[in-house]
């Protein structure tokens, strides 16, 4: 396979989601770390708008000053809200059974969107408080939730959404078990930029997966976490069967 054809995977969300897990080497230190790097995202987020609010304080309408400063008390919360979560979270990782992260994880998604809505309302405020030779200044700097800071945030809530996924699903020696397998298929040099490479690590890594996990119903069920909790199409199923059968040729050959 040259490097410029498309890997199976990349169209849908088991290659997303595989190269999550091909990158996780202890599921509650790679929360804690994603979390960390969010709760620096929305801080970034909080301090852009504080400039912001010093910006319209200069140069707004000061009958909308009681709008923005709301705007801004209310991304806070939401901020907080979701930073409390993802602190609950870790928490919850702790315990030795089981957990079921349903409620919790709502509750942040919940607050992620009213996050997003706050955010829109300020900037749309801010943008209409200006006057006209003002406005391009407002743009450049503070109309940045969509452009700068979503996808961030989206990045890591596939992130973490994936470790609770996976957390939720195994106990933790199943966990410790799949980061072995992670970490014996995941050579540090590989550019995973590069489907040519890391298609190999991944046909050897779900081989090994799928060793792991039988019988079959908990083959299949692995599968839907990594299809993000879906049932793979039946391409993606071929695929991975004749990789795995492939791969079991090659070893049974050596």
């Amino acid at each position: 396979m040259g490097t410029n054809e498309k890997n199976l995977f990349i169209s849908g969300a088991i290659d997303t989601r595989m190269r999550i897990l091909m990158s996780i080497r202890d599921f509650q230190k790679d929360f804690e770390s994603s979390s960390n790097e969010m709760k620096k995202v929305v801080q970034d987020l909080i301090s852009v708008y504080e400039r912001g609010v010093a910006f319209l304080d200069a140069h707004g309408d000061s009958d909308m000053k009681k709008q923005w400063e709301e705007l801004l008390n209310e991304i806070q919360v939401h901020v907080n809200q979701m930073n409390h979560q993802l602190e609950r979270s870790s928490e919850l990782m702790n315990k030795e059974e089981k957990i079921d992260f349903t409620d919790n994880w709502k509750e942040f998604e919940t607050h992620k969107n009213y996050l997003k809505e706050s955010s829109l309302k300020f900037e749309k405020t801010g943008l209409s408080s200006l006057p006209e030779d003002r406005k391009y200044e407002w743009e450049d700097n503070f109309v940045v939730y969509e452009k700068e800071f979503e996808p961030k945030i989206q990045s890591r809530v596939e992130f973490d959404k994936f470790i609770i996924d996976f957390v939720s699903k195994y106990d933790k020696d199943e966990l410790v078990k799949i980061t072995q397998i992670v970490e014996e298929n995941s050579p540090k040099d590989i550019d995973w930029s590069n489907p040519a490479e890391y298609q190999d690590q991944y046909v050897k890594a779900i081989s090994e997966f799928q060793r792991e996990f039988k019988p079959q119903n908990l083959w299949d069920s692995f599968l839907e976490l990594l299809a993000g909790g879906v049932h793979p199409s039946p391409s993606e199923r071929v695929m991975l069967e004749k990789w795995t059968d492939g791969e079991q040729k090659t070893r049974e050959d050596m």
